[in-house]
């Protein structure tokens, strides 16, 4: 009788790719892409693997950001300070985890100066 031992395969989560607004977004050499604060940010990620995943957007360093979505592949991103903000997506498989930063430069519009500079 022949003997057969199960073998577990391995499904990756294989090359990940990132759009904003719509277009795709160099991971490797892109620099700080510059936005208005207060204004939603589309951001997504993508793999060419079948893996099952999980999704975790997060901010590195300070910055006040908020994620519309901070467990899915696409989420809509607000920075609310002017300045430089790194925000990273933590893609988790069962056993393979990557990570994607993107990086913002938050411009304030002239209300928002305006408003500022009128409370302090």
């Amino acid at each position: 009788v022949p003997s057969y031992t199960p073998t577990k395969s391995v499904v990756e989560i294989g090359d990940i790719t990132a759009t904003v607004f719509g277009n795709p977004y160099d991971l490797v050499a892109a620099p700080a892409l510059t936005v208005l604060t207060m204004d939603p940010i589309p951001v997504a990620v993508q793999m060419s693997g079948i893996a099952r995943v999980t999704y975790n957007w997060s901010v590195r360093g300070a910055g006040g950001v908020e994620f519309s979505n901070p467990i899915g592949a696409s989420t809509d991103v607000t920075i609310a300070t002017a300045g430089v903000v790194t925000i990273q997506c933590t893609i988790q498989s069962e056993g393979e985890i990557k990570q994607v930063d993107i990086q913002f430069f938050g411009v304030a519009t002239k209300e928002e100066l305006e408003s500022f500079n009128q409370t302090n």
